[in-house]
């Protein structure tokens, strides 16, 4: 059996390879994936950076499809892009070796200084493949030991990353870069990887941050929004940034686009979901208008722009862009996906229940991420409607709701968790749940986004059910305070929201006369949850959430001692005994941890300026 020859490549024959890889870059965000993905297969099994393009393609896709034989299928390019990288590193002396196995497998400054240009560009793409490899891995193999495996590689992916910053932070040192061979798509590439690992690590609460540092990560927030940032050129002081101001297209980076990718999905994703303190809807906005610009036509920037238009609040607009993003490429029905998610989600916050059961229905049959969760959403959506002739069909796919969860990395998924309940509640409950699209409404966030005229219709709708409520024995009512205390979080958390609107220069907010009475009635209506939550017997995830909305709240008012105090009751327990998880747990502590960096840091600002 003849061994597959190692691959060899000049200086010459990479800078070829890398403007190929960038018009199939080009291409790919342009929409045109298919196109793309040929231009970068021809020389997939030879070439380092097509290996890599192609690699990335077929990672996308086996994530947006979730098939198993796409899966597989993308492990398999990636091991080839990895082989081909390993071939391309330098070689160490038997000492070196030694030297970076108790180090965790990496090479240091030194080493890297002393590796060519097509070394340093192959220590860099194997610390790429590796990572996508071990995210594959982790998603296809239930295994607990291919979970701490890959876990290992992850790792070790983040320790090459920090070696080669290390290396580009003493070359930007020397009078020369051009000693080192240091180029645009190197430099890019390192800035991605370490903006990345530090981002994403930034959000993480202090328990979990203890934990992998012991093994050697660290986390950075300020510093991975600025190494993302320094790839474009871009700064937050400049009013306008055009094709001048961030150099010549043809000489930027290669990973340059993925870097303003990954800001735009900081800004205007990661902040909906997560109350980070530096959210610039501003500054995303240049880094897209930037962007539409180059790729008109490209769907993830079409997506992004539906995203900004969400975020301030102008729900139509967002929709229309979101219908456009899918009317502009065909090649790729998975990209499809992502819009109908967030159109049902603003059809939903605009109370428009038949258009987001037809996106909710679009995505169970067409993607494989979570039927469990489609199915549930499509039933309340029905449900809602109100119409008795529905019924049955609600109820069939209510009891269908438990049999299509899935696992990802040997792990049930918490939001199909949260669904079964309820639907499980449903059927216990004869038949009926309380407020159901309101309660989902909130659980992803979409109140943050509504426009005040829906946020006072659901108001309107929600004291109705309070007032309902009111006379009703317990014993004659099943689960009372369950539903009791989920009206009350649901009614206190509009009540802010119309109080504090998440775009006050929307031109709706501005002709609202603005009432002190919206603020103590949300205090009164979470302070009730918090009363009676105690007698909560299956949600008790609503107790932790309305603690969390005081917090918020306190905060918006600059009450901040008692809003700390809501905080750390959140990320300690709280103040009753309860046994086991409640649901959506490790999101609340995700969100509880980001608010509270918030509040030290408004804190920190409102001392500094004498306004505490």
């Amino acid at each position: 059996m003849s061994l597959t020859p190692p691959i060899q490549m000049t200086s010459a024959e990479l800078d070829n390879d890398l403007r190929e890889v960038r018009q199939a870059l080009d291409l790919f965000l342009s929409s045109k994936i298919n196109e793309a993905e040929n231009l970068v297969y021809v020389k997939s099994k030879t070439s380092l950076y097509h290996s890599l393009g192609y690699s990335f393609i077929v990672f996308l896709k086996s994530l947006m499809t979730f098939e198993p034989a796409d899966i597989e299928k993308a492990i398999r390019t990636i091991k080839g892009t990895v082989q081909i990288a390993s071939s391309l590193r330098k070689r160490d002396t038997i000492i070196g070796s030694i030297s970076n196995f108790v180090k965790g497998g990496t090479v240091g400054v030194n080493s890297l200084k002393s590796m060519d240009r097509i070394q340093q560009h192959a220590e860099l793409v194997y610390a790429e493949a590796y990572l996508l490899k071990a995210s594959l891995c982790i998603i296809n193999d239930n295994a607990f030991v291919s979970f701490i495996r890959e876990g290992i590689n992850i790792r070790n992916s983040y320790m090459i990353y920090r070696n080669l910053a290390k290396f580009l932070e003493c070359v930007k040192k020397d009078e020369d870069m051009k000693n080192f061979e240091v180029d645009e798509h190197f430099s890019s590439g390192v800035s991605l990887g370490i903006g990345m690992f530090n981002l994403m690590l930034s959000l993480l609460p202090p328990r979990v941050l203890k934990i992998i540092e012991f093994v050697g990560f660290k986390s950075d927030r300020s510093l991975a929004l600025k190494t993302l940032e320094s790839c474009g050129g871009w700064t937050h002081v400049s009013p306008t940034n055009d094709t001048s101001s961030n150099g010549n297209i043809e000489e930027e980076g290669l990973r340059r686009p993925f870097c303003d990718l990954a800001l735009l999905a900081y800004h205007l994703v990661v902040s909906n979901v997560l109350p980070v303190n530096d959210t610039d809807i501003t500054f995303a906005s240049e880094i897209l208008n930037y962007n539409l610009r180059r790729y008109p036509d490209g769907v993830l920037f079409l997506y992004f722009s539906g995203r900004i238009n969400q975020t301030e609040s102008y729900i139509d607009e967002a929709i229309v862009q979101y219908k456009k993003a899918i009317d502009i490429q065909k090649q790729w029905k998975q990209l499809h996906h992502i819009c109908y998610w967030e159109l049902a989600l603003n059809y939903q916050c605009l109370r428009d229940f038949e258009r987001a059961h037809e996106c909710f229905e679009i995505l169970c049959k067409e993607s494989m991420w979570s039927k469990c969760v489609y199915s549930y959403q499509q039933a309340v959506c029905v449900y809602t409607l109100g119409r008795p002739e529905d019924m049955d069909h609600v109820i069939n796919m209510m009891k269908k709701v438990p049999e299509l969860t899935q696992r990802i990395a040997g792990k049930s998924i918490p939001m199909e968790k949260f669904v079964v309940r309820k639907a499980r509640k449903f059927v216990a409950q004869e038949n009926r749940l309380l407020l159901p699209a309101c309660e989902l409404t909130y659980v992803w966030n979409t109140y943050d986004v509504m426009p005040l005229a829906e946020l006072l219709k659901s108001l309107s709708i929600i004291e109705d059910t309070i007032n309902s409520l009111d006379g009703i024995e317990e014993k004659d009512y099943n689960n009372f305070w369950d539903d009791f205390c989920l009206a009350h979080l649901l009614r206190g958390v509009i009540l802010s929201k119309i109080a504090f609107p998440n775009n006050p220069n929307h031109e709706d907010v501005k002709k609202f006369k603005r009432s002190e009475d919206n603020v103590a009635n949300s205090i009164t209506s979470l302070q009730s949850v918090v009363e009676n939550g105690a007698k909560i017997k299956l949600d008790h995830y609503v107790l932790h959430y309305a603690r969390y909305e005081l917090g918020r709240l306190y905060t918006n008012m600059h009450e901040f001692s008692k809003a700390k105090a809501e905080f750390e009751k959140v990320l300690n327990g709280g103040d009753i005994k309860r046994v086991g998880k409640y649901s959506l747990e490790n999101i609340l502590q995700l969100r509880t941890y980001n608010a509270q960096v918030k509040l030290d840091l408004l804190v920190e600002e409102c001392t500094k300026n004498g306004n505490t």
